[in-house]
């Protein structure tokens, strides 16, 4: 939102962002509250702040959000075209009613356009949250249905997530829904060589064939497949393999205990880089990896994918292969993908990226595909011609 916000004021637009208060995921408000970011203006709005303790002080966090956001979008009868996002869940259901209550009071309400990061209720059920035949689940099945419907345009993540939405909502006009990468910044975010790279050498890796997993390893991804990778090969590793996992999450805390009981030598474990040190970090890699579990896809599309181009580097994948991340991997000949749980698979994929200049050649095509297709300027100006279409601008 940062990227596309300096983008479009850039542009000569007008922005105004809406959010929380609240730190994301604790019941801590930032210190700031409203301010100008660049030339943006930001609202940040108060509500409750129970943080992700318990799942009714969360409910109880979106619920309190939902109304003071709705309060809000009531003032801003200016904009041409509000940007509605899914965190948190359902909030297009809310811009939709202010819409509508809008219109019904005589005045024209601002075109809805929804960019859709997560899709709800689906993601719940991928989860293991509720399922289908839930009453709670087919009420905000029809709820985002009808939001949907109703909008001047949708963005997905996807040709994946785009598939799911026309899928699951058939009266979802087709035209209307547009696919737009989760892209990274080409002019920040750039090839490392690792033979330079004083983070390399600074952690031990300047020398060893790095298999780098960096970013969020969360519900969502898979580990298991992993894990037999790293067993099978503890005792065969000549050309110096390193497994390294830099980042956070639910299955990253997994790994973690893993690794300490196990203490494997070719297995590093390290946090979240500074952003400043991202194309260093992300430039440790031989070879990137990435998961993703059969049940998600179309539910999210994993944007570290695009941070691998931008970085010039091959992927290799254990996921299925009508995702959209094995879809981009197979068009641009990017690298391997493999089935979740087929460890033998994966053991071929790392063989071949070891052996030969497939690797090297891969990160090139990368790169190349990401400037054409996924680089930042590239994608906002694809979002700021959706978002003038829609608002009649």
């Amino acid at each position: 939102m940062h990227d596309l916000a300096g983008y479009l004021e850039g542009a000569g637009h007008r922005v105004t962002v809406v959010t929380s208060r609240q730190r994301y995921g604790t019941d801590q408000f930032l210190p700031v509250g409203d301010e100008v970011v660049g030339g943006t203006s930001v609202r940040r709005l108060r509500g409750t702040r129970f943080g992700k303790r318990t799942f009714p002080g969360r409910v109880a966090d979106f619920v309190s959000f939902y109304g003071v956001a709705a309060g809000e979008l009531l003032k801003s009868g200016e904009a041409d075209a509000w940007l509605v996002l899914t965190s948190p869940p359902m909030i297009g259901v809310v811009a939709r009613g202010v819409a509508t209550a809008a219109r019904l009071s005589g005045s024209r309400p601002p075109a809805v356009v929804h960019w859709v990061m997560d899709l709800y209720p689906e993601a719940a059920e991928a989860h293991g949250m509720l399922r289908k035949t839930h009453p709670i689940y087919r009420l905000c099945h029809a709820l985002m249905g009808r939001s949907f419907e109703s909008s001047a345009g949708m963005i997905a993540l996807g040709d994946d997530m785009r598939d799911l939405i026309l899928a699951s909502h058939p009266r979802v006009s087709p035209e209307r829904v547009h696919v737009i990468h989760p892209w990274a910044d080409g002019s920040t975010l750039h090839p490392v060589d690792r033979a330079t790279n004083p983070l390399a050498s600074e952690l031990g890796l300047a020398a060893t064939f790095n298999l780098v997993y960096s970013g969020n390893l969360g519900l969502a991804h898979d580990l298991d497949t992993f894990l037999g990778a790293i067993e099978g090969t503890v005792n065969n590793d000549p050309a110096g393999l390193r497994w390294v996992f830099i980042g956070s999450g639910k299955r990253y805390e997994q790994l973690a205990e893993y690794q300490k009981k196990n203490n494997h030598p070719h297995v590093r474990m390290l946090p979240f880089m500074p952003r400043e040190k991202l194309p260093q970090s992300l430039g440790l890699a031989d070879v990137h990896l990435l998961s993703q579990l059969p049940e998600f896809t179309g539910v999210v599309v994993p944007s570290k994918l695009f941070g691998i181009m931008a970085a010039g580097r091959a992927a290799v994948m254990v996921g299925p292969a009508g995702c959209e991340c094995a879809r981009v991997i197979a068009r641009h000949d990017i690298g391997r993908v493999t089935p979740v749980g087929d460890v033998g698979a994966l053991l071929a994929a790392v063989r071949e990226m070891q052996t030969g200049t497939y690797a090297v050649e891969a990160g090139r095509r990368a790169r190349a595909a990401f400037e054409r297709e996924d680089d930042r300027a590239v994608c906002c100006a694809r979002l700021e011609s959706i978002l003038v279409r829609a608002g009649g601008n």
